[in-house]
């Protein structure tokens, strides 16, 4: 907080008067006053200190906003922010956790995301190259390195996740509708277990 300057009063005519000192945190201390001043202000010396802290909560508080990014705003009044890319370089470069940390909320993907991040980079070559070894199709390659990059992600958004007690903090990705399959009826102990986790093995 920057300091704010004090108009100059003659402490003779005022004997009970004191110094209040304002602390960074905005706390206030009373101090001894020196021994001589300047003229004595038009206004009375407890109106001045009374406008004094007004002036420095104001400060804080306009401080505490700014120091606070527009995603972190908008979270403030109920939006949740999503970022609509993914890419293996995003999530290893640490950009997704600094976009985090500004306030993005989740994250959604689909296949032409994906497709434009694997075409402009060389950064699956070998991930492509090892799967590709293992006897995988191009679609099953495809597959795997979207599985693996959400799942990447998921591990990034994990403070948003347990923050908002699974409200953010997932990873969305289009599923392909020749892709559908009956799901399997599960037990309820692997249901149970399965809540509460933005990420699936």
């Amino acid at each position: 907080m920057g300091r704010v300057p004090l108009p100059p009063f003659n402490l003779s005519s005022s004997p009970g008067l004191a110094f209040t000192i304002l602390a960074p945190d905005g706390s206030a201390s009373v101090a001894p006053p020196p021994a001589t001043c300047g003229p004595v202000p038009a206004h009375r010396p407890n109106d001045f200190f009374s406008d004094l802290l007004d002036s420095a909560a104001k400060s804080r508080s306009t401080q505490k906003t700014m120091s606070r990014t527009r995603l972190q705003q908008l979270t403030d009044l109920g939006q949740s922010v999503w970022y609509d890319n993914i890419s293996r370089e995003l999530i290893g470069s640490g950009s997704l956790e600094k976009l985090r940390q500004r306030g993005i909320r989740g994250v959604t993907s689909n296949p032409t995301i994906f497709e434009k991040a694997i075409a402009n980079t060389n950064t699956y070559d070998s991930a492509i190259e090892e799967l590709g070894k293992r006897g995988m199709d191009a679609r099953q390659i495809f597959e795997q390195v979207a599985i693996e990059d959400i799942r990447a992600a998921c591990d990034v958004l994990r403070p948003v996740f347990d923050a908002t007690k699974g409200q953010d903090g997932y990873v969305s990705y289009e599923v392909s509708p020749s892709s559908r399959s009956i799901p399997r009826k599960r037990s309820p102990t692997r249901s149970a277990s399965s809540r509460g986790s933005p990420r699936t093995t």
